[in-house]
């Protein structure tokens, strides 16, 4: 009897993710309890080593997730950063043990705040386009999800 429980989850977990807008560019829903939305970034300047991404994280589940960093074709790598006011001066720093977001919360990576950040740049990105990343999570494993670029200079997504 387990293994036939194993198995319909499996099968419902495969048809949700063949299903038509299980994955829409900018939001990724996992096989677990995460969900992710409007993944954005803004086109860095010409000539630019890094840039930097946003979106949201439902935790929908019972456990803690992590966000520990993550990869993309258009960077050498991908990691989660933070942003605090230290001595009256607006300070970047890695999150070296990753991103908490707890049971039923909703965590926005947003300019000025927590965000990722794509380093070493391999190529131009421009406004219109989109890229693929996979974000990793320290318990729920990898998520892929589609980056929407936006405008040089954009401080927040265009909503609907």
């Amino acid at each position: 009897m387990p293994n036939l429980i194993v198995t319909c989850r499996a099968l419902v977990v495969a048809l949700a993710l063949l299903a038509p807008g299980a994955v829409l560019a900018g939001d990724a829903t996992t096989p677990g309890a995460l969900k992710i939305d409007a993944a954005w970034t803004p086109q860095p300047p010409n000539g630019a080593k890094v840039g930097a991404g946003y979106l949201t994280i439902l935790n929908t589940g019972t456990e803690p997730a992590r966000l520990i960093g993550g990869s993309t074709a258009i960077a050498e790598r991908m990691e989660v950063h933070t942003m605090k006011m230290d001595g009256g001066i607006m300070r970047m720093r890695e999150l070296p043990d990753g991103l908490l977001i707890k049971p039923g919360e909703t965590v926005t990576l947003k300019p000025g705040a927590d965000h990722l950040m794509f380093m070493g740049l391999k190529a131009a990105i421009a406004a219109g386009e989109t890229f693929e990343a996979t974000l990793k999570f320290k318990r729920a494993g990898d998520v892929k999800v589609t980056f929407a670029v936006m405008p040089l200079g954009t401080r927040a997504p265009a909503t609907n």
